[in-house]
C-alpha cells in the first residue's frame, strides 16, 4: 500500500479505467468500453475503501507483489484479465470484485511461474523456492494447483509439485 489511502493496485485499475474511457470516446457506439471503465473504477474504489481487505485480508498485498513497475501488472494473462474486466457486462458489485481479485491472483501466480520458467527467477518473490525450481525444470502446474494454493500448507504444495514431476498423478 502507498502512504495515502490509495493502494498501488487501485491506482493501476484507475489507469486502466482511464485508458478504457479514452477508447470509449474514440468508439462511442461500442458501449462495452465505457462499461469496462466503470467496472475498473468501481474495483479501484472497492480496494481503496478497505472492503477488499475486509473480505480477504491477504488479497491486496498478494496482488501488489505482482506490480513489477508502476505501469506493469503481472504478465500477459493478468494484463488480459484486467483489460477485459467489465467488458460486455456490468461489474460494479462487491461480490463480483471479490471473485475477480481471487481469479486475478490465480492468473498472477501463473504468470509469475511462467516468468520463472522463462528467466530462472521469481521477479515477484511470491513463489516458494520449490516452485521456482520446478519452473526452471519445466514442470507444468495446472490452474487447479494455483486455485488451491492459498488454502494449502506449504508441505502439501511441495508434495503436489513433486507429483507433477512424477507419473502424472494429481494430488491437489
Amino acid at each position: 500500500m502507498t502512504s495515502s489511502n490509495t493502494s498501488e493496485l487501485a491506482e493501476h485499475f484507475r489507469e486502466q479505467a482511464n485508458w478504457r474511457e479514452g477508447v470509449a470516446e474514440a468508439y462511442p457506439e461500442d458501449k462495452r468500453n465505457a462499461q469496462s471503465a466503470r467496472a475498473l473504477r468501481s474495483l479501484a474504489e472497492y480496494i481503496d475503501s478497505g472492503e477488499a481487505e475486509a473480505r480477504d485480508k491477504w488479497i491486496v498485498q498478494a496482488l501488489e507483489q505482482h506490480l513489477w513497475y508502476s505501469s506493469t501488472f503481472g504478465g500477459q494473462g493478468v494484463k488480459q484479465e484486467v483489460s477485459r474486466y467489465g467488458f460486455g457486462y456490468e461489474a460494479t458489485n462487491p461480490h463480483q470484485h471479490e471473485a475477480f481479485l481471487a481469479e486475478l491472483w490465480v492468473r498472477a501466480m501463473e504468470d509469475a511461474y511462467d516468468f520463472a520458467r522463462e528467466h530462472g527467477e521469481d521477479a515477484t518473490e511470491a513463489l516458494f523456492p520449490f516452485e521456482v525450481e520446478a519452473a526452471k525444470d519445466g514442470v507444468y502446474l495446472p490452474s487447479r494447483y494455483w486455485q488451491f494454493r492459498s488454502g494449502s500448507a506449504e508441505h502439501e504444495l511441495e508434495e503436489a509439485v513433486e507429483s507433477y514431476r512424477g507419473d502424472g498423478e494429481d494430488s491437489c
